[in-house]
């Protein structure tokens, strides 16, 4: 459990930046339905209707396992969310709803995976984190794709999004690793 908490630490820096990658595609958006998709996620990521923001869950989860976030954000974690703002800042929408959407998908099952264990730790009754990702994050997943397939594609873009599909996957399994290598 040691590892696990370790790795855990500084992944708050990513959970509180994942709005600032969301914002990037609204901001590249034409279609007002789709940005009030993207729109719903914010939501659900800054607290709604008396839920906490999931960085303040986050926090809540660190604390139950008795600590904190460092005071900075380590290179790992950086590298990782520099890149997710920057794709989907500048890169257009087919293909960073399609990366977003992708790691939404992969973080419903590992979500899933650390829900179960902290269930056996004893830690589910004292925290949420990762059953509230369990549950929403299949909802804005689907939502992120239909927001990537929402437009005629070239074979070129189907093309394109496909990559963004395995660039989210790349990127997700490699903040992982290098997780699991500071722990």
């Amino acid at each position: 459990m040691e590892s696990f908490v370790a790795s855990q630490s500084p992944f708050y820096y990513a959970v509180l930046e994942w709005p600032q990658s969301l914002a990037g595609i609204m901001a590249n958006v034409n279609k007002i339905p789709h940005r009030l998709h993207i729109l719903e996620n914010l939501c659900d990521e800054h607290g709604t209707a008396g839920s906490p923001s999931h960085p303040d869950s986050f926090l809540k989860l660190l604390s139950c396992l008795g600590t904190s976030p460092p005071d900075e954000q380590p290179v790992h974690i950086r590298a990782f969310n520099s890149s997710m703002k920057a794709f989907c800042r500048f890169q257009p929408v087919h293909t960073s709803a399609a990366m977003l959407g992708a790691i939404e998908y992969f973080y419903v099952g590992i979500s899933e995976c650390l829900a179960l264990h902290l269930d056996k730790w004893g830690q589910s009754g004292r925290q949420n984190h990762y059953a509230v990702h369990e549950e929403v994050d299949e909802h804005h997943a689907a939502d992120l794709f239909a927001i990537s397939e929402g437009h005629t594609l070239t074979t070129q873009q189907k093309e394109e999004a496909v990559m963004a599909l395995h660039l989210g996957a790349y990127y997700l399994w490699n903040l992982y690793a290098d997780m699991a290598k500071q722990a």
